[in-house]
């Protein structure tokens, strides 16, 4: 936290297409802004052609042959994708309780061994607070591995400069969103999770993605969406045959061009999906919380300038869509006025929320700079008050030495004493020895001990280990059963729901077989089976769009594709459901095998599920987060038209 009447704060961000600097200050009760600095790449990061080390470093080395960044406190921000943010709600419980109950969500949470992750957490505003007890409180966790925070690091370590804070970019502009926007918010104690105040959409748009942020002060939501400004050119090489150059200086002068409609139609399918994004995701933050009411979206980003987005955004998603073109809290007219500073102030919302941070002013004070880094800077800083202290103590050594020498010279052992007094000495030697001797053999023993209770403990965890494969089993069922359909549960008369119509799935065995490493039944044949599910469930869903002439937006149904891309690899289950039904329909998209994938395969791969956490609360987790992934039809039989036969009186038709 910086000094309030001595160290400026600066808060950098480093972006695909710029670098990005702002350094505030105190100045009496508010903040003012003393320097800022945009330096725009030659190239950008994401170029093929390009150097990303280089262009960093050569814009660092421009910051600092700019500006003067000594004494100052240096904060920067990392892309909100390139790190772990979950939110959950512990149960009612003491406040000392907390970091314990916060590891263990982080050993779950968290998708590696926390000894090569840097993470932090923070217990959100709001909750209730009642004689040490917590209840309905939040808790952010926050993480990001080990190795891309030291990649991030090294740009600063080549030119030996100092980072204090390292904070993921939407929890930057959380920090700026709450102290700027939100600063009337009622106390803390005020706040209801069944009524909480309205809440705010921010959409962070950068050069290759969009941070969307979904807040009312007290909670935050947010997702990385992997639309941005370099999606838009891509289309406009695409759509106008131009150069990756020419394309992104026609839509930074897209207003200037011969005809701005031909450009913003050639960008349209890309306001199109990013608008799909959008939606599905605030369709979720909704499913996750019924409470939440929206008032408004709020733009932010150099790429908000785009013709027309603005517009296409309010209209498709039905909400007010508002520029972040100022900041109401921020003094210093001399930065803030400036023409360049006006010009790009949509891409400073970042550093803006670390400059926050670091003068102890934001919401969220979670840090992911590494804590051994932090420990040594601790020591560095007192390196001159220890070797003062060490020189202290030296000196009074001698002096002490000095003193004893003196004091054992006038009691010196006459020369005929010292042959009896090493007899005695060489006795007690030997009695020291023996001593030395039986603990050596009390401590070999005591170490065989240790390895044989070792032993025990060994066998011990790994014969109490199948608990937790009955915990897996028990999610594993409970999420088959809740993908069945609900009328399954009920007897219906064949007279009046024929089998054929039915859209039951009767599960006959569920077979299971664990492999040390999945890549052995990760075969070429499986692959192929599972292409040819995607691709088959793709064809449907053309054949329908074709049918009913809907050439608008449609969310991407949830294959296996991107799992695939990533391949499969480690320990792992293999979960076989073996099973019949005897749905049929004419429409394409209905019965037969497209019955299996729509009704088992699509919900397996992203569908949603309650259920209970380490604390007995019900909460709506996707099927990725359980571990389940790469949903195949492996094998499939029609058997046609069969004659179910009931009693004597006759039997209906299924298939």
């Amino acid at each position: 936290m910086a000094n309030k009447k001595e160290v400026g704060v600066w808060g950098i961000d480093i972006g695909q297409s710029a670098l990005k600097a702002l350094r505030c200050s105190y100045e009496g009760d508010g903040i003012v802004a003393d320097a800022f600095d945009f330096i725009e790449y030659p190239k950008m990061l994401s170029e093929p052609d390009s150097n990303p080390s280089e262009l960093v470093d050569e814009a660092l080395e421009k910051l600092l042959s700019r500006n003067d960044l000594e004494g100052d406190l240096v904060t920067i921000s990392v892309p909100g994708q390139a790190g772990l943010a979950k939110f959950f709600m512990p149960p009612p419980t003491e406040i000392k309780n907390i970091p314990n109950i916060v590891k263990f969500e982080a050993q779950q949470q968290i998708p590696f061994d926390l000894e090569d992750v840097i993470w932090d957490y923070q217990k959100m505003i709001g909750g209730t607070e009642l004689e040490g007890l917590i209840t309905d409180s939040e808790v952010g966790l926050f993480a990001m591995k080990r190795d891309q925070v030291l990649r991030q690091l090294e740009p600063f370590d080549r030119i030996d400069l100092d980072l204090s804070v390292i904070q993921l970019a939407p929890m930057a502009m959380y920090n700026y969103i709450t102290y700027d926007l939100l600063d009337n918010l009622p106390d803390a104690d005020m706040f209801m999770t069944d009524d909480p105040p309205e809440s705010y959409v921010v959409l962070s748009i950068g050069t290759e993605t969009t941070d969307l942020i979904l807040t009312n002060g007290y909670r935050i939501r947010h997702r990385s969406i992997p639309i941005g400004g370099n999606h838009f050119t891509r289309q406009i090489t695409t759509q106008l045959k131009l150069t990756f150059a020419k394309a992104e200086h026609l839509k930074r002068n897209a207003r200037q061009a011969k005809d701005p409609k031909v450009v913003f139609q050639a960008m349209r399918a890309t306001y199109l999906d990013m608008v799909t994004e959008i939606q599905r995701s605030l369709e979720y933050f909704r499913s996750l919380d019924r409470n939440v009411k929206i008032k408004e979206i709020i733009v932010t980003g150099n790429t908000v300038k785009l013709p027309g987005l603005q517009a296409f955004l309010s209209k498709n998603l039905d909400f007010e869509v508002t520029e972040l073109d100022h900041f109401n809290r921020l003094g210093g007219s001399t930065v803030t006025e400036s023409p360049a500073f006006k010009d790009n102030v949509l891409a400073f919302g970042n550093c803006y929320g670390l400059c926050l941070q670091g003068l102890g002013l934001a919401q969220l004070q979670t840090n992911l700079l590494p804590r051994e880094i932090m420990i040594e800077r601790l020591v560095d800083a007192k390196k001159p008050w220890t070797i003062a202290a060490i020189s202290l103590l030296l000196i009074a050594y001698a002096f002490n030495f000095f003193f004893k020498f003196g004091a054992a010279s006038k009691v010196d052992i006459p020369q005929d004493a010292t042959v009896a007094a090493s007899n005695e000495w060489q006795q007690a030697i030997n009695s020291a020895n023996n001593v030395q001797t039986r603990s050596s053999t009390f401590k070999s023993q005591d170490k065989k001990l240790e390895k044989e209770l070792d032993s025990f403990k060994d066998l011990g965890a790994q014969l109490a280990g199948s608990s937790d494969t009955r915990i897996q089993w028990m999610e594993l069922i409970r999420t088959i059963n809740s993908i069945l359909p609900e009328e399954q549960a009920t007897v219906r008369d064949p007279d009046e729901v024929p089998f054929d119509q039915r859209r039951d799935f009767y599960i006959e065995t569920v077979e299971s077989q664990h492999f040390a490493d999945l890549t052995e039944w990760y075969t070429d044949d499986i692959k192929k089976l599972q292409k040819e599910t995607d691709n088959f469930f793709k064809k449907v869903e053309e054949s329908a769009d074709n049918t009913t002439g809907n050439g608008g937006p449609s969310a991407p149904p949830a294959t296996n594709a991107e799992t695939a891309a990533a391949g499969v690899e480690g320990a792992g289950w293999i979960i076989e459901l073996k099973g019949h039904h005897f749905f049929q329909n004419d429409n394409v998209r209905e019965g037969g095998e497209v019955h299996v994938i729509r009704g088992l395969i699509e919900p397996l791969q992203a569908g949603m599920v309650f259920l209970p956490d380490a604390a007995g609360m019900q909460n709506l987790f996707v099927t990725t987060e359980l571990g389940i992934s790469n949903v195949i039809l492996v094998t499939k039989k029609d058997d046609g038209v069969q004659t179910i036969k009931r009693g004597a009186t006759g039997g209906g038709a299924g298939g």
